[in-house]
């Protein structure tokens, strides 16, 4: 809130994102294609490659790297995102180690060669975030909230609950806390930053259910807690200085339903890269051109603006 009532976050109403999966969805957000135009992403090149290929300088820090390592989820995104022959082409540096808390992992980042490295820098942050085990999620300094302050407005909120969902709570003012240290960061410096969360979470809003269901039936209250997510764009003063065409773009297109399997051509828009992907301005969510197609959910088998509606 204090970044956005000065004018440096524009915060977007209405973005989805297409699975409730880490894997499926980051594997769609990095890759240039559309879903709603029946494209796969694994048929498309990845927008952080093109990016490398414009004379970036790209960093992974990845705090979800090791976890659950050797399972199906983490094996199938780990592939993707550190296969040799793509890592060694596409990043400069990467996080050696993980953390327990996400802080840490900014810490190591700001202590590495990486922050200053190269006149065009592209720093990739993924957390843990809220992930599941809430009570992990955070340093017990920032205990703020117990299950006193979680108010007993449903018959299946036991004391239980009410303390998962206070958990949650200090996991999300703790990420508030690295989200505003990666900020501080780039402050000095030309830097647009773009935060989001690759799926949404459940813990106990309207029913007796916590993080994330995988049953086929959906509905509409389960896509909207579910697949709807933050998304921001923060720009450093001198970013406002030198680019106020472009952040008034960006503050002019925040109420538009996106999904984030589609933001390929608006970050290479914002790293100033032009290619065949966001010269389309059909694509592109910068464009009064854009056309955003259907907002396909779980492999297009579910419309989530049709769900939604009803």
């Amino acid at each position: 809130e204090a970044e956005r009532d000065s004018g440096n976050l524009v915060v977007f109403a209405d973005v989805v994102s297409p699975y409730n999966l880490t894997s499926a969805s980051v594997k769609n957000m990095l890759s240039l294609n559309m879903i709603s135009r029946g494209e796969r992403w694994h048929n498309h090149p990845l927008w952080p490659a093109l990016l490398r290929a414009a004379g970036y300088e790209l960093t992974m820090w990845d705090n979800q790297r090791d976890y659950k390592a050797g399972s199906a989820l983490t094996f199938s995104l780990n592939s993707l995102l550190y296969s040799p022959e793509l890592a060694n082409r596409l990043y400069t540096a990467t996080n050696d180690s993980t953390f327990v808390y996400d802080g840490n992992l900014i810490d190591n980042f700001a202590e590495s060669n990486a922050l200053h490295k190269g006149k065009l820098r592209c720093h990739i942050f993924h957390l843990m975030g809220q992930h599941t085990a809430y009570e992990r999620r955070y340093p017990v300094q920032w205990r703020s909230f117990t299950a006193a302050d979680v108010p007993l407005n449903a018959p299946y909120l036991e004391l239980r609950r009410r303390e998962t969902i206070a958990h949650y709570d200090n996991a999300t003012l703790y990420n508030d806390y690295v989200l505003s240290n990666i900020l501080n960061l780039y402050r000095d410096n030309n830097a647009i930053v773009v935060m989001l969360s690759d799926h949404g979470e459940e813990v106990y809003d309207y029913r007796d259910f916590m993080e994330r269901d995988h049953n086929p039936d959906k509905t509409p209250l389960m896509l909207r807690y579910e697949n709807e997510v933050p998304f921001a764009i923060w720009f450093s003063p001198r970013a406002i200085v030198n680019t106020p065409e472009l952040l008034q773009r960006v503050r002019a297109i925040s109420s538009r339903p996106l999904m984030i399997d589609n933001i390929g051509p608006l970050m290479l828009t914002l790293a100033g890269v032009t290619s065949r992907y966001n010269c389309d301005e059909s694509r592109n969510p910068l464009s009064d051109s854009y056309r955003p197609g259907l907002r396909l959910l779980y492999d297009s088998s579910v419309d989530y603006d049709l769900m939604t509606a009803e």
